[in-house]
């Protein structure tokens, strides 16, 4: 644990080097309302800064499409749409389109849609992607990974910028941070964030955390995912003067975590505050004792009504609950959902 004091600076380091590249629940919202069910305003083809020069281009209300292929980056965008009309990202439909390369969202860009993308994140170990800093962003139904390279989600950053109302929905997020592990690399880094929704993700097989709310992560909801196979599941943390608070982490797969707990706290000094683990179905791992590997005592955090269960998958890869799972019963969203988008 003494090596995750370092996890913010490790993050800020990262950063530059890719230039700048509560109980009560919060209403979950249904992301995938936010897109319009319009075709592509513009077209792109793979070749050299292809993905840039069309986000580039896009204004308000426009979608901008990716013709099959792979895609290079890096990428920033630091365009905003206008509420109700936000600039997308997406394939061509039907397309199966690759995205290699570090992804950045900055600090200036707000109402902007992500979505059906497979995101390959950067050939640089140590940078992550997506890098987000603005406000008002989806990322809906993709696929993010690195190959066990970095930190995959990295929202907000004291230099960059605090990331606020990003919604992570019905994502794949797997395979992030480097191997051996180094309890530094997450698949969902949630650093300086207000507003997070994280729902309806399938997160595994990350090198450390699967969703990691640390060291200023606020009114943070966490629904409705499959958090399983990761080195842990997810933590809630802070530094000396600031801590994780008001976050509510409910309705989860919370499972299976080969190095660490599922459910843990590490705080440095100033103790979280109105953090709440309720509803979730936590079970299995390397500190499953038969009380689920939920780090006891939970500090910083209240759990009420968890079910410890083992989770019963359909197959290896395949996280859909099968029918009779207890799991079922407390999952947040439909146990029979394929995240992100077609394989």
């Amino acid at each position: 644990m003494a090596r995750m004091a370092t996890a913010l600076a490790t993050l800020a380091m990262a950063l530059r080097a890719c230039g700048a590249c509560g109980a009560d629940a919060p209403d979950a919202p249904d992301a995938s309302r936010a897109q319009s069910a319009r075709g592509c305003d513009r077209l792109a083809s793979p070749g050299n800064r292809a993905v840039q020069r069309l986000v580039n281009s896009l204004r308000p209300g426009e979608v901008g499409c990716l013709r099959p292929g792979t895609y290079r980056g890096p990428v920033k965008i630091s365009r905003s749409g206008q509420p109700g009309k936000p600039i997308t990202l997406q394939p061509r439909p039907g397309a199966r389109v690759r995205v290699v390369g570090a992804l950045t969202i900055t600090r200036r860009s707000a109402h902007v849609v992500i979505r059906r993308l497979h995101l390959e994140g950067s050939t640089r170990p140590g940078v992550p992607s997506p890098i987000v800093n603005g406000r008002k962003i989806l990322f809906l139904e993709n696929d993010v990974t690195n190959g066990h390279t970095a930190i995959c989600f990295a929202l907000g950053n004291p230099r960059f910028g605090m990331a606020r109302d990003v919604t992570i929905q019905r994502n794949r997020i797997h395979e992030c941070g480097q191997l051996p592990a180094t309890n530094l690399e997450h698949g969902v880094y949630v650093a300086l964030a207000r507003g997070t929704r994280v729902i309806g993700n399938w997160i595994y097989e990350n090198a450390d955390l699967g969703v990691h709310l640390y060291p200023n992560a606020r009114d943070t909801y966490v629904a409705g995912n499959v958090i399983d196979g990761n080195g842990e599941g997810i933590i809630f943390g802070g530094l000396p003067r600031v801590a994780a608070r008001d976050n509510l982490v409910e309705g989860n797969v919370i499972s299976n975590s080969r190095l660490r707990n599922n459910v843990e706290w590490h705080f440095e000094g100033t103790i979280g505050t109105g953090n709440v683990v309720r509803r979730n179905c936590i079970g299995g791992g390397v500190r499953d004792d038969g009380g689920g590997g939920i780090m006891q005592p939970a500090i910083g955090f209240k759990l009420d009504k968890n079910l410890v269960a083992q989770p019963e998958f359909r197959a290896p890869g395949d996280y859909r609950l099968r029918p009779g799972s207890a799991c079922a019963r407390v999952l947040a969203g439909d146990p029979n959902r394929v995240a992100g988008p077609p394989r």
